[in-house]
């Protein structure tokens, strides 16, 4: 524990990271090659409480017990725990265990409203948040995957690392697009319940989430997604669309089937302006999206090329 895990006075952040040999499958949907970083967080006024405990991958109450005994606290000190979405089946039990006695808060309801002393954790915009320090805990919106170091602060990340987690955020949102009207008044410090946390310019993350909203719904980047059998008899139809892409001076996002992460395909092509799917390929990962798609059947590698040039010709 150091000062980077403080968020305001009163409010800690415990963060533990898991890698792929914690978790095959995040949620049991996103492989996480690159970890995982889960956030609980630690209320402390006249109670003490506890948001969105962790329960995944091996990490749980006996995990969250020894983070309690770096600062001097154990269960018995905990009087609540407060969820974002719904608790893991059988962490309710988990929690009552390790804790007899225990309060749980469910999800965020109008009106919801819990006195702490100097602090209170109530319902604003749909989201638990201290109004008292404007720190708003977001559970699954504004999450992402990879791993994160002990800042874990957005906006403090290098051009091209910020980049890659937000790759990462959108490999997440693209399979949970949630995109909130608006922050509750005063957000100052936006915590999610993995990913990176937000605290010099939440609108950022706001500002992002509406982006990939817009992009499922038309246009996005000047980018075609390519959705193609793997197998090297498929290779000189895959050389040809990439070399037409290449030739319009646009980006590619390539996916060979079987193969690649699911995941990965449906946020490359909601980042896509144009996909290019192989006839007989499932398009699951097309639904809910809104964009230009091509599936072309019986031409040779020289019509693809040209093919996909005038399809982006079409598009700019």
């Amino acid at each position: 524990m150091n000062d980077s895990t403080v968020l305001a006075a009163g409010i800690r952040r415990l963060t533990v990271n898991l890698d792929s040999d914690d978790v095959a499958l995040f949620e049991g949907t996103w492989p996480v090659p690159h970890g995982v970083a889960l956030h609980s967080y630690l209320l402390q006024g006249d109670r003490v409480v506890l948001i969105d405990p962790w329960d995944d991958g091996g990490y749980g109450t006996e995990e969250l017990e020894v983070d309690l005994a770096e600062l001097g606290l154990s269960w018995k000190h905990v009087d609540a725990v407060a969820f974002t979405g719904p608790p893991h089946p059988g962490q309710a039990d988990r929690l009552r265990a390790a804790r007899p006695g225990l309060e749980l808060w469910d999800l965020p309801t109008p009106g919801a409203d819990h006195r702490l002393g100097a602090l209170s954790l109530v319902e604003r915009g749909g989201f638990w948040t201290v109004p008292e320090a404007g720190v708003v805990f977001t559970g699954e919106v504004f999450a992402g995957l990879g791993w994160v170091d002990e800042e874990g602060w957005a906006e403090d990340l290098p051009e091209d690392t910020s980049r890659w987690f937000e790759d990462e955020a959108l490999r997440w949102f693209s399979a949970r697009p949630r995109v909130p009207a608006a922050l509750p008044d005063r957000a100052k410090i936006l915590a999610p319940a993995h990913g990176l946390l937000w605290g010099k310019n939440p609108a950022a993350a706001l500002e992002r989430a509406q982006r990939f909203g817009d992009w499922g719904r038309g246009p996005a980047l000047d980018e075609v997604a390519i959705v193609w059998p793997a197998g090297p008899d498929r290779d000189a139809e895959t050389d040809a669309l990439v070399g037409g892409i290449l030739d319009a001076g646009w980006g590619l996002n390539l996916f060979r089937v079987p193969g690649d992460d699911p995941t990965a395909v449906a946020a490359g092509v909601r980042r896509s302006s144009l996909a290019v799917v192989a006839p007989g390929i499932e398009t699951g990962f097309l639904r809910g999206l809104e964009k230009p798609v091509w599936k072309p059947e019986g031409v040779t590698p020289a019509a693809l090329r040209t093919g996909v040039v005038q399809r982006i010709r079409e598009l700019v």
